[in-house]
Parts: C-alpha cells; structure tokens; sequence
C-alpha cells in the first residue's frame, strides 16, 4: 500500500506538470512544421519556444530524479540536504526559515534520513503551495536515542481531519508522511487549524 501511494505520488508530478510540458512541446513542433514551407519566420518563433519547452522538460525531471534520489543527501547527509532544499524552495518564494540544529550524529542509517528529507521536502511543498507562510521555523535534534523533526509554519492552517480521513484519501504527501514515520517504529503530530499555522512534528529511533 505504502508502494503504491509513492508510485501514484510520481505519476501525479509525471501527469500533471512534465506530461503538460511535452503536450505544448508537440504542438509547437507540430505548428513549427506547418509552417515551414510557407512562414519560416513564423516556424523559427515555433522552434524557438519548442526549445524554451524543451528545457523546461529537462529541468522538470532533473528535479523528479533528485526528488527520488537527492544526491546531496546521499554525498553530504541530512543537513546539508536540507539547507539546499530551504535556500531552493523556500526563500525564492520569500519565506524566511529559521533553521536549527543540535547533537545529531555526522550521518545515520540512510533509510531514516531519506524518510525525515521527504517529510521535510513535502511540508515544505505544502508550505509554498497552500499555506501562504511568511516564516517557517524548523528543528532537528537528537534527544537520547530518537532524532527529532518538527516544522512550524504562520500559514492560513487547515484542518488536519478533513485531510488525513477523508474519503477518498485528499492528502496524499501527508498520508505519505505519516506511512514513512510508522514504517520506521517512529511517531507523526501534526497539529493545524484553519487560520493558526501547522505544527508538524516527528521523532524517530536512531
């Protein structure tokens, strides 16, 4: 079940924004070639954007494959890996983020820190797209024997209830959130209300 929801989580961004990309990329090369014989200024604007298309497409799953495998997270550990995340999706959109850290071990096993990036990686999404934040503050700490997530955002909130249990499933990337989590012997808070932010909170066994 957890497999499946993270193969339609990849078709999703596969259908609805590198599948949109090549449909306006066959269509501007469809018009580029009607136009040759008789508009070649015209076909040369065509080919022009077909190209523009063409690396958008590539940024797009450059951006899949570094969703599904991030190499800075695999060649400099978790923290590095978050700090890019944070200055590539977060400040661009004007959110200041307020990061700390404390005690944690230089690496850990890569199946904790892959699942604690993907939680970060998609509160951080949701924080972008839906919350309309201006700030987000996160934590990582080590506490004993159990790593220590939390991401606190002063966004518009929502209610965590109509998402979670709703039927069919509405929040996909949180259903995935709390699967990893469990997955891994660990616990899932998500704490929101519509109007007072979202407090995500996760710990999980070293």
């Amino acid at each position: 079940e957890f497999m499946e929801a993270l193969r339609s989580e990849v078709a999703r961004d596969l259908h609805d924004h590198t599948g949109q990309l090549l449909t306006t990329l066959r269509l501007d090369l469809e018009r580029a070639t009607t136009e040759l014989q008789h508009h070649p200024t015209a076909a040369q604007r065509s080919l022009h954007q077909a190209m523009e298309r063409l690396g958008q497409v590539q940024r797009s799953v450059k951006h899949l494959a570094r969703g599904l495998s991030p190499s800075t997270l695999d060649y400099m550990g978790l923290v590095p890996a978050l700090e890019a995340l944070f200055d590539e999706c977060l400040r661009p959109a004007g959110v200041q983020v307020s990061f700390f850290t404390k005690d944690l071990p230089p690496r850990f096993q890569r199946d904790k820190e892959l699942a604690l990036y993907r939680i970060a990686q998609e509160a951080v999404h949701n924080v972008v797209k839906h919350a309309r934040a201006r700030q987000l503050h996160v934590n990582l700490v080590r506490r004993a024997d159990r790593l220590c997530l939390s991401l606190e955002d002063d966004g518009v909130g929502f209610d965590p209830r109509e998402v979670l249990d709703a039927r069919p499933p509405r929040g996909l990337g949180l259903i995935l959130m709390r699967e990893r989590v469990l997955q891994l012997g660990g616990e899932f808070t998500l704490d929101s209300r519509p109007g007072g932010g979202t407090h995500l909170a996760v710990e999980v066994p070293l």
